[in-house]
């Protein structure tokens, strides 16, 4: 019978944030599966801690001033400012940097997502669907999507949700809420980074 088992796995850190990056992480030998669970925890906690940071905006050069100050549309959905879609200074909250002009909803859109005690945190896989999300599966244990509740101390349990497309593959990613990180096929994710907001 032909039967695979996982034997090891290679992960790291990417983000365009030189200081936030990390070298390959590999892990060869017996509960392949279960190292990697600790370690994509592990990785998503340390990710939530940077991204809490919140660092407030560098004050703006007077070149950024003037291009704030004299853009008529967001720099997002391109509608002009009025009245109503207000004008707003987009920045970098992992480094301060300003990015661009938006309108207030924009501004509001482009903050990363978060889960109920967490940023969420992507981890992209390059053969999800065909391949790897079966074993993701196989060994996933109820454990990993509990957490504790940052307002009132209690312990929960992320819902896991999965669409299926057929018996073999499925149409979104294992888990919405891994307890913090979002897995997902990286032909799906196409240039979307979790430091960039």
């Amino acid at each position: 019978m032909n039967r695979h088992e996982p034997s090891g796995f290679c992960l790291h850190r990417m983000t365009p944030h030189e200081k936030y990056k990390t070298e390959p992480y590999c892990y060869t030998g017996p509960n392949a599966m279960e190292k990697f669970f600790d370690k994509i925890l592990e990785e998503a906690k340390a990710i939530d801690e940077i991204m809490s940071a919140d660092v407030p905006m560098d004050p703006l050069t007077d070149a950024e001033k003037l291009s704030h100050e004299t853009v008529t549309t967001c720099n997002t959905c391109n509608q002009p400012f009025d009245g109503t879609r207000i004008r707003q200074r987009h920045h970098n909250h992992i480094s301060g940097k300003y990015l661009f002009t938006v309108c207030q909803n924009c501004n509001l859109a482009l903050k990363p997502r978060t889960c109920p005690d967490g940023h969420e945190v992507v981890c992209l896989f390059h053969n999800l669907k065909s391949y790897d999300e079966h074993f993701i599966l196989k060994y996933f244990k109820r454990e990993y999507s509990e957490f504790v509740s940052k307002k009132n101390g209690k312990t929960s349990y992320q819902d896991i949700k999965i669409i299926p497309m057929n018996a073999e593959k499925n149409l979104n990613s294992v888990s919405e809420t891994l307890s913090s990180p979002t897995v997902t096929n990286s032909s799906q994710h196409h240039s979307t980074h979790w430091f960039r907001r």
